[in-house]
């Protein structure tokens, strides 16, 4: 097929592959990024060398917080001690903030310290602790502040501050108060560079260096979060915005008294007054994240309505009550097994929501066969300041948390850990209708969404965008997902008499996956877009194109809906049969039996003790039906497929199935880097020569399931297949991400240095091929490792697989005068597929990388049109800096072969590498789309320069070329390539 493409016209356009879409429950190690440290430090010396002490003193001046608590962990107590003083005053400031004497403040810090000793061992920290101190201060001053009110009514006298401060001073107390509470509600990623700069007084290169991010990055953090503080307080009435900060900054670090510090290392070391100690035990923080602690939330909710109807609260009637909610959302410490997540639920006015609901989904049974398998366990519920906690175990397949709550669409996060934020969004409900294929009702049918699926950067209009351009790339775009039924939280629907049914709860501007079936009709998997007054018809149009007929033919894929869709509904059939043991024909009971429906399903049933099964709503088929059949786990056999005719009208398929047993491969996939295994799809193809293919039922399974199977969290697999020799093939999840969108860091696999005379490459793909048995090509572009396996006639094969992230290089996005430039489009960020993100910062890490292979990246700038190619290798000591040029624009006329000219036709790049062609993909998305006017000319705008591509040109379901071919074109910056007039011929 390749090589036939080569030969081709290049001009053509490059047909999409089509992947199987198999999924997988999500997982990995939570794998952090390193630290980075300052620059030099003034150190005093002794005889021309520095004196240990002071050379210690100033390694502990750059080392991170978490550096300095990994060596307190090993004994070093000295390292605790530079730790206190980096944030003594920071702690001691939120205290006087708070609490009404020095004493209490005092007493309040030494507390916050005395919790980070005790969890010092316990909890991965990230590079800077200040967000941890900050928030474990807010709230042990909450309760400190009960306790010193509580005293003072026993005392029947005021306590009055024992130094007026500044905040003392000011008549806005509750100002102060705000400021904390919007504090609290920041990002971690806009809230640590404030503590540090404001309340800490940090430089901000010193305060970059403590996060290990680059200047840059920490100013742009900073005026974000100044930005948003700024704008929270004004819709509290408190014009003062960031400013506050400044008058808030009372004890900066390095400003704490010495006894002070003395006494925090004094109560760590094991002497903690009572007062101290018994602050420390009531304040339960099991997170290193916390983030909109329930205390604050509370208080801040009634100190905005308050301050704005002009008011003056006593604030601490606000915390009191506050901190019995946070009592009750305090999580008890996690076993064994399990991890706590702590949140917070927004409504779609971006308020808390009280009583919203927190699942999680898990299996009825041990294996699914239908959506209704998968149960909704509630596993929180949110309190009156929108927050909750839940405390999950590993066991579940399904690693999402979701909210919901009546009147809003759903959220969700997957692989929640730490501290979360889920978003409710408007809702439009799906009113639709299912009908027969004769126009008459169809009652009695069931209707579940089993996904739900948010487009890119949540916007649906670029989906549809991207929809018209490459219909399969579309498909395969939206980066957040729900992949188990949310209808069980919802509410499925089955239809009326009038055939009439009723979502609701799924959420607007998305695209919702539908299961319809039962009342005897046929299975289908509508595809719902919920904008009210959606028009799908342009967008199905696409499917009309030739080069969509396998989508329609093999996926039964019908297209998009509205929210109000009419679905027609097909009579179905049934496959029953028997499932058998191929060498002593007895039945084998708990095979999985399954039969393609649709886009992305099918219908599934478990063989009885008896080895039989039905299969029932299965589309007439005229040519012909196909079954596989697989044991869960292997259980010893191969999995194995069958076929069978269609038969006169709706009378019932008969087929049975033979399963043989075959061979064991277990193994384990490792991360090279941190030596863990890590989460993947493993599979195995046979290769040319296994003498083993093809010799009974089962050994050429292979042909027909090309499924992937997942590991265990720990990395480990086993599979059942034919001895001999065949290619292990390896492709990791990944759930990391990069500006919120899936990132998978990495290397993409090589081949096998024992066998390379397999393997062959295939430049314009930048990808490794291998020929299977049967004349199959396996394509090596989305797995991360191969090893070429000989496997047993008997016995067990064990197998260790080792993935490499590579290593990681930074690059810097400047406009055509130098400066950082944001929000460019840059292709090349990793080496597995999606490799094109929207920069959020000037700067970005470039994953996966190797000095060896150096990686061209392409970048793009749709707003200001600016554009280059640069190249990264991995091992650059400064970041490698992309000048962006002015983009370069193709401009022309064709005619066809009668000299006709050819209006009407689109026109748009066809690059032949890969990195070129995606970041065009995404591109194009914001920009118009060209096309030739009435006298055929065209003005092709938007090409990055150092860019080779062709023109590719298409008009309706046909495709034109050129002689001479139209390309490869390299253009500079700035410069217009005019092709002139050109006869153009139809090559499909």
């Amino acid at each position: 097929m390749r090589a036939a493409r080569r030969d081709a016209d290049c001009e053509a356009i490059r047909a999409p592959r089509l992947y199987a879409c198999v999924r997988f429950p999500p997982g990995g190690d939570d794998l952090r990024g390193g630290s980075a440290t300052a620059g030099g430090a003034h150190m005093a010396t002794r005889g021309g060398r520095a004196a240990p002490a002071v050379l210690m003193a100033a390694r502990r001046a750059t080392e991170t917080d978490r550096e300095l608590l990994d060596r307190f962990t090993a004994g070093d107590d000295a390292a605790f001690a530079a730790l206190v003083a980096r944030h003594t005053g920071m702690v001691l400031g939120v205290g006087r903030r708070v609490l009404p004497t020095v004493q209490d403040a005092e007493d309040a810090c030494q507390a916050t310290f005395l919790i980070l000793a005790q969890k010092a061992g316990t909890v991965k920290w990230q590079a800077s602790v200040a967000n941890w101190l900050y928030g474990t201060a807010r709230r042990i001053a909450a309760r400190a502040n009960r306790a010193a009110r509580r005293r003072v009514r026993r005392e029947a006298r005021p306590a009055p501050p024992d130094v007026p401060s500044a905040l003392d001073q000011m008549t806005g107390r509750e100002a102060f108060a705000a400021l904390d509470a919007e504090l609290d509600r920041l990002p971690p990623i806009y809230r640590e560079p404030l503590v540090l700069c404001h309340l800490e007084g940090l430089a901000r290169d010193e305060a970059a260096a403590r996060l290990g991010v680059p200047p840059a990055t920490l100013k742009s953090r900073l005026d974000r979060g100044r930005k948003r503080l700024a704008d929270a307080l004004g819709k509290r009435g408190i014009g003062l915005g960031a400013g506050l900060l400044a008058v808030a900054a009372t004890s900066p670090a390095g400003a704490s008294p010495p006894r002070l510090t003395e006494s925090v290392l004094a109560a760590v070391r094991g002497s903690p007054p009572d007062a101290v100690a018994a602050l420390a035990r009531e304040v339960a923080v099991t997170s290193w994240k916390l983030r909109g602690l329930l205390a604050v939330a509370a208080a801040a909710a009634g100190l905005g309505l308050a301050l704005a109807a002009g008011t003056n609260p006593d604030p601490q009637k606000q915390t009191d009550k506050a901190e019995k909610s946070a009592t009750k959302a305090d999580a008890p410490p996690a076993k064994a097994g399990e991890r706590t997540v702590r949140g917070t639920v927004l409504g779609v006015d971006g308020k808390p929501v009280a009583g919203a609901k927190i699942f999680r989904p898990a299996l009825k049974g041990p294996r699914l066969t239908s959506p209704s398998d998968i149960v909704m366990t509630e596993v929180a519920r949110t309190d009156a300041a929108g927050q909750f906690h839940a405390t999950l175990t590993d066991k579940s397949p399904y690693d999402y948390l979701i909210a919901q709550a009546p009147g809003a669409g759903i959220d969700w996060v997957e692989s929640p850990a730490g501290e979360v934020t889920l978003r409710l969004v408007p809702d439009v409900p799906i009113r639709g209708r299912v009908i027969t294929t004769e126009g008459k009702p169809a009652p009695g049918v069931s209707v579940t969404a089993v996904g739900v699926y948010v487009p890119l950067n949540e916007k649906l209009d670029d989906y549809l965008t991207g929809w018209k351009a490459s219909l399969h790339e579309a498909m395969s775009s939206p980066t957040k997902r729900v992949y188990v039924p949310p209808t069980a939280i919802t509410g499925a629907a089955t239809t009326d008499a009038d055939g009439r049914f009723t979502l609701s709860g799924l959420g607007g501007e998305r695209i919702v996956h539908l299961v319809v079936e039962g009342g005897g009709t046929a299975r289908q998997n509508p595809m719902v877009i919920t904008r009210s007054g959606f028009d799908p018809k342009p967008y199905n149009d696409v499917l009309l194109r030739k080069e969509h007929q396998d989508l329609r033919e093999l996926n039964h894929f019908r297209g998009l809906n509205g929210p109000d869709p009419t679905l027609v509904a097909e009579r179905g059939k049934t496959i029953e049969g028997t499932v058998l043991d191929a060498a002593t024909g007895k039945p084998v009971a708990g095979a999985a039996v399954s039969t393609p429906t649709g886009f992305g399903d099918a219908l599934a049933a478990v063989t009885g003790a008896d080895g039989k099964y039905k299969l029932v709503g299965v589309a007439k088929r005229p040519k012909g039906y196909g079954v596989h059949v697989q044991m869960p786990g292997g259980g010893g056999y191969m999995s194995s497929s069958g076929t069978a005719a269609d038969t006169d009208g709706f009378a019932p398929v008969a087929l049975d199935i033979k399963l043989a047993r075959g061979v064991v491969v277990t193994g384990r996939v490792i991360d090279k880097q941190t030596g863990k295994g890590v989460r993947a799809g493993v599979r195995l193809a046979p290769l040319p020569g296994n003498a083993f293919f093809g010799k009974g039922p089962g050994s050429d399974s292979y042909r027909s399931d090309k499924t992937m199977r997942s590991t265990d969290k720990d990395g480990k697999f086993r599979l059942t297949t034919i001895p001999g020799q065949s290619l292990l093939m390896v492709q990791v999840f990944g759930d990391e991400t990069f500006n919120g969108a899936h990132l998978n860091p990495y290397r993409g696999a090589e081949p096998d240095p024992a066998h390379k005379e397999l393997f062959r490459y295939d430049p314009d793909d930048d990808t490794w091929m291998v020929t299977a048995a049967g004349g199959s090509v396996e394509f090596l572009g989305t797995e991360h490792a191969v090893r070429v396996v000989d496997l047993k006639e008997t016995g067990e094969t064990d197998v260790e697989v080792t993935v490499d992230r590579g290593r990681t290089g930074r690059i810097e996005v400047q406009d055509a005068d130098g400066k950082p430039l944001t929000g460019a489009f840059v292709a090349g960020v990793t080496a597995s597929w999606p490799i094109t993100y929207k920069l959020p910062e000037s700067s970005a890490t470039i994953y996966a990388l190797s000095p060896d292979k150096p990686r061209t990246i392409a970048v793009y700038h749709p707003a200001k049109n600016l554009g280059a190619v640069a190249t990264i290798r991995g091992d650059e000591k400064e970041p490698v800096v992309v000048k962006l040029a002015a983009a370069g624009t193709v401009t022309g006329r064709f005619v066809d072969a009668d000299g006709v000219a050819l209006a009407g036709a689109e026109v748009t790049v066809n690059a032949r590498q890969r990195v070129f062609s995606e970041l065009y993909r995404f591109a194009v998305k914001e920009r118009p789309q060209t096309v030739t006017d009435a006298k055929g000319g065209f003005t092709l705008p938007a090409v990055v320069p150092g860019m080779a591509f062709y023109l590719q040109i298409r008009k309706g379901e046909q495709y034109f070329g050129g002689k001479p071919k139209l390309g490869p074109v390299t253009l500079k910056p700035g410069e217009t390539n005019a092709f002139g007039d050109r006869t153009l011929e139809v090559l499909r």
